[in-house]
């Protein structure tokens, strides 16, 4: 059996540990510069305020009900899914996939019963909650589609978690499509189309229909539906990964190359970090710039430029983004967003055979520092960094002070675990 556990509206959850004034109070949470709302609390949902909705479009809301507006803290909210995520497998250790910042899918032991299984929700529901104050709920299947269905239902199960059988025929006569993992509003409309508007009604079609009308992943999860296992516990990251991207908005209008480079310095720290953290190297670097869609005169770009050897240095990600800024910057315009993106990602630093046809009119590959030095170097920035915070130490000159490009937060709560300043003061 696979069971998954997900944090109740967390981000809302973890301002509320801190802030116990906010128990039972609408809570959104807003995007970088107070844009967008991307978290809501169940009272926030009640009000008709929805996933999304820019800030500007719902202050009437906000103003009349009261409502708390939180700007992003994810030094927190990493913090907090770290601790839960701990605690989960300080009982399992072995199986566990981290599936998002707020979510975790664990496969019991072969021994466990569902009388066990069912203990061991209780039991970890309340551990988290008495341990870091966060409310969770956990859905149990055979599968982790079935597991995944199950904790939707958690959702109005005074227990806080709920067990789906394969062989329930009366619940999935009654449950939407669209309740199913892997069921989108493309793949609703469709099945909507051929008459089909239950899980019931889904599961009554032959496994070539479901094949031929929703592709090989609708089959796979048709198949976990009837309790195949079809999506096995994931070990770690993604061997897969081509790419890593980091990107930010800015607060206001950026117009000068030199801020857009100093936007780019800090893109690629952030990218250096997780390319080393996650053992992987780049052979390419590529950088995106683009202006608002919403004045006139858009503009967007993007350039790549490919490594004569891959790399993990964070010194050759800067020089590297910054010639290929300059190949697609434009002056004169307002840009409103940059990002760095790592391509042709790799597992071990083998030397890449350059081509011979290779276009002379791109920008040229660049050679990357000595590998031992380079090494080095990186790992001792990164060591600074982990005891003492993030960017203790960066490579390449950041303002401290106030730029265009950093993003506005006027509602931020205090990093209450992770700065030494911000702990709360009783």
């Amino acid at each position: 059996m696979f069971a998954l556990i997900d944090c109740s509206n967390f981000y809302a959850s973890c301002e509320r540990v801190f802030q116990p004034k906010l128990n039972h109070k609408a809570i959104i949470v807003l995007s970088n510069n107070d844009g967008c709302v991307i978290a809501r609390s169940d009272e926030a949902k009640a009000l008709g305020i929805e996933m999304g909705v820019p800030l500007f479009k719902v202050r009437d809301i906000v103003a009349f009900h009261k409502v708390h507006v939180s700007s992003s803290n994810f030094a927190l909210y990493g913090d907090m899914s770290r601790r839960v995520m701990d605690i989960i497998q300080s009982t399992i250790p072995d199986d566990i996939e981290q599936y998002s910042v707020d979510e975790a899918f664990v496969q019991f032991p072969s021994h466990f019963t569902l009388e066990h299984a069912l203990e061991w929700a209780h039991d970890m529901r309340v551990k988290i909650l008495q341990w870091t104050g966060i409310p969770t709920r956990i859905g149990i299947g055979s599968t982790k589609t079935l597991a995944k269905l199950g904790n939707a239902l958690a959702k109005k199960s005074p227990q806080g978690f709920y067990y789906v059988s394969e062989n329930d025929t009366h619940l999935f006569s009654n449950l939407p499509t669209k309740t199913v993992w892997g069921v989108g509003r493309q793949s609703e409309k469709k099945l909507k189309g051929y008459g089909i508007h239950t899980v019931g009604q889904l599961l009554s079609r032959h496994r070539e229909w479901i094949r031929k009308v929703l592709t090989v992943q609708g089959e796979r999860m048709y198949q976990e539906l009837k309790g195949i296992v079809c999506y096995p516990l994931s070990e770690g990251a993604d061997d897969d990964q081509k790419s890593i991207m980091v990107t930010r908005s800015f607060g206001s209008d950026v117009r000068t190359i030199d801020a857009l480079k100093e936007s780019l310095v800090h893109h690629a720290n952030n990218a250096g970090s997780k390319l080393r953290k996650q053992g992987l190297w780049t052979y390419s670097v590529g950088v995106y710039i683009r202006s608002s869609p919403h004045k006139s005169g858009y503009y967007s770009n993007f350039a790549t430029i490919e490594l004569a050897n891959p790399t993990q240095d964070t010194r050759t990600l800067i020089a590297t983004a910054a010639q290929a800024l300059q190949s697609i910057y434009k002056p004169g315009i307002g840009y409103k967003k940059s990002g760095i993106m790592l391509g042709n990602l790799a597992s071990s630093p083998n030397v890449k055979q350059l081509d011979l046809l290779e276009n002379d009119t791109l920008p040229h590959a660049f050679d990357c520092p000595p590998l031992a030095q380079s090494t080095k170097l990186m790992k001792s920035i990164d060591a600074i960094n982990k005891r003492y915070g993030r960017h203790s130490v960066t490579v390449g000159a950041i303002s401290k002070t106030s730029t265009p490009w950093q993003s506005h937060k006027n509602h931020s709560s205090p990093s209450y675990t992770t700065r030494w300043t911000d702990l709360l003061k009783v």
